[in-house]
């Protein structure tokens, strides 16, 4: 069969069509599926990767505000017992009685875990005096008639503004009350101790023991005391103690805790025998600076660079950084109306927290405001951790900074402010 040349254009044409046609769908098809896939799992790869490269990167941020948690963590917490131990705390509070020479016995209640019992202070509406008309009287015949009815109809209001207090108060006592099992299932509890101390002796010796309580590195609560005399020069009650133990995140700190020192002399040969027990005794520290600052190296447990009041017992003033580079950090001292004032601020913290022009009052310890910093040899050419200390001087005391330890090769600590207003001392 002969075909035009037509007839063959068109079969060849329509062999193209099956060919292309057969390989767009049999491989070029397939090829575009398996090339979307591979683009996705290169993007899904990517993502993973990118997630990952951030993780690491951020990792030494994490493990610097970890430390610097840690530490106020650490911090908050030193003052509470580590776990309540009643053995160490008969050790603890007979040394106390011995030290304030005061004879007590010790009762204690069993340990419970419950919630910190707060105290309500309710204030109580005193009754107007049974005069107070007659004095109204004279004061309307002494010519004042206006200002009494002025004073009635304050007098009024407040009595309405206090039933309506009154009436809200009632309204929400009863919300509370609705609200308190649902508090309860959120209540953080602690571990606890009731103690009640028998005592006997001058009023001096339980002065000093109650003076004792309040400066112990652990904290005692003095929730009350009772107090009756005994004789003249003698004085004899009950004062109720209360424990409080917050878990430690270091467990060398119970250890330390719980180490039992066999080789100190406790209690007495015979216990009905005159003189008191030998135990561990407390002292209380006195502070010749305003304020400390301490530099370490960044691969210390402790943040590289602290900042605080040298008598903050509570810690609240405590400032940290922790990174292997320098540190600047600004202390302002002012003087304003014979009161002197502080703050101090780091690169990512600062105290007080809130913006204040003046900061924090203070009384110095002396005729010098004195900063004392403790700093350490750099461990190796990558410790690169340092303290810039800029002082901003606006009172009429010297700033004396006294620099401890300090790397004499390639120091830590460099001091700036006006230099009429400062002085340092390398030691």
């Amino acid at each position: 069969m002969k075909l035009s040349k037509k007839e063959k254009i068109l079969i060849c044409v329509l062999g193209m069509l099956i060919v292309g046609y057969g390989y767009y769908e049999f491989i070029y098809s397939k090829q575009v599926t398996k090339i979307d896939e591979l683009a996705n799992k290169r993007n899904e790869i990517e993502d993973k990767y990118t997630s990952a490269m951030n993780t690491i990167a951020s990792l030494e941020n994490r493990k610097n505000e970890q430390k610097i948690l840690l530490t106020k963590v650490t911090d908050k917490t030193d003052s509470f017992y580590p776990l309540i131990n009643q053995e160490s705390i008969i050790i603890e509070l007979n040394s106390l009685l011995d030290d304030s020479k005061l004879i007590g016995a010790l009762n204690f209640e069993s340990i419970e875990t419950k919630g910190v019992e707060s105290i309500d202070k309710k204030q109580k509406s005193i009754k107007e005096s049974s005069i107070q008309p007659t004095a109204d009287k004279f004061k309307v015949l002494a010519g004042e008639k206006a200002d009494t009815e002025k004073s009635t109809d304050s007098e009024s209001n407040n009595l309405e503004e206090k039933q309506q207090e009154n009436s809200d108060a009632d309204t929400e006592n009863n919300e509370s009350n609705k609200s308190e099992s649902t508090d309860n299932k959120n209540e953080v509890t602690v571990q606890q101790i009731k103690c009640d101390v028998n005592f006997k002796g001058s009023y001096k010796s339980l002065n000093s023991f109650l003076k004792s309580l309040e400066t112990n590195h652990n904290k005692i609560v003095a929730k009350s005391v009772k107090i009756s005399e005994s004789t003249i020069d003698e004085v004899s009650g009950i004062l109720e103690l209360e424990f409080y133990a917050i878990p430690k995140v270091d467990d060398k700190e119970v250890e330390k805790y719980l180490e039992w020192k066999f080789n100190n002399v406790y209690g007495k040969e015979s216990p009905f025998s005159t003189g008191a027990a030998t135990g561990v005794s407390s002292s209380t520290s006195s502070y010749t600076q305003d304020f400390n600052m301490y530099v370490r190296s960044n691969t210390s447990v402790l943040p590289s660079v602290t900042v605080c009041k040298s008598d903050d017992e509570l810690k609240n003033s405590y400032v940290y950084s922790n990174k292997n580079s320098e540190e600047k950090v600004q202390l302002t001292l002012t003087k304003k109306d014979d009161v002197y004032y502080y703050k101090y601020s780091t690169s990512n913290d600062r105290y007080p927290k809130e913006n204040s022009s003046l900061g924090v009052g203070f009384i110095p310890v002396g005729d010098n405001i004195v900063i004392d910093i403790s700093s350490e040899k750099r461990v190796d050419d990558d410790d690169k951790s340092s303290l810039n200390l800029n002082i901003v001087n606006n009172t009429d005391k010297l700033a004396v900074v006294n620099i401890s330890a300090d790397d004499s090769k390639s120091p830590r600590v460099t001091v700036g402010g006006d230099g009429s207003k400062i002085s340092i001392n390398n030691k």
